[in-house]
């Protein structure tokens, strides 16, 4: 029981010297936004009044630039209807200094639909794949793509209990032949291998 008691006594000094801490801190980084806030001011101040003396003197001027006083922000007495007007002058200037432009249509890549093939049975028994793909347009993106690199038979097939778009380079009745064209094809950078009907 004495146990139990001491650890409950060191959970509330915890939980106490805890809530004292971040109380400091609170203290502390509310106390340090406030000096910055006034060293920013201070700072703001001084170089409005080094370098743009002669335009804040001159009431029309900030006028014309559509700017809102200081004397407004300061006194907490704000127009609303004169600060719309202002903030509406300045945004119509802003777009009658932007020139319409047509909008750029982007570039649409059409690629034609290559006509699936369900096969059971081809001219080989060797079959060079380039790829297998679940969505069609990725595999008339390869067929096409193989097709700009010379290999004009390429298709594709959906094999027999399989839901993916196989693209097929070639067939052939040797393996050597198909070997050529897998060589072909991975000197050409695209990653291929041979099926072997069963």
């Amino acid at each position: 029981m004495g146990r139990i008691i001491r650890i409950v006594i060191y959970a509330v000094i915890i939980i106490a010297v805890y809530f004292l801490v971040m109380e400091m801190l609170n203290h502390y980084y509310k106390n340090k936004k406030e000096s910055d806030l006034v060293r920013v001011s201070a700072v703001n101040d001084t170089i409005i009044n080094e370098q743009d003396t002669a335009i804040l003197e001159d009431d029309a001027q900030l006028d014309t630039f559509g700017l809102i006083k200081s004397e407004e922000i300061v006194s907490g007495v704000i127009d609303y209807k004169e600060v719309d007007k202002k903030t509406k002058s300045l945004e119509e200037k802003k777009t009658s200094n932007n020139t319409t432009k047509p909008a750029i249509k982007p570039k649409v890549e059409t690629i034609k639909s290559i006509p699936e093939t369900v096969t059971t049975s081809s001219s080989g028994l060797y079959s060079v794949v380039a790829g297998s793909y679940l969505i069609k347009e990725n595999a008339n993106k390869m067929v096409q793509s193989l097709k700009t690199k010379g290999f004009e038979s390429a298709k594709i097939v959906v094999f027999p209990a399989s839901e993916y778009h196989t693209v097929v380079v070639s067939s052939h009745k040797t393996r050597q032949e198909a070997e050529l064209v897998l060589n072909s094809l991975k000197s050409k950078g695209i990653d291929s291998f041979i099926k072997v009907k069963s």
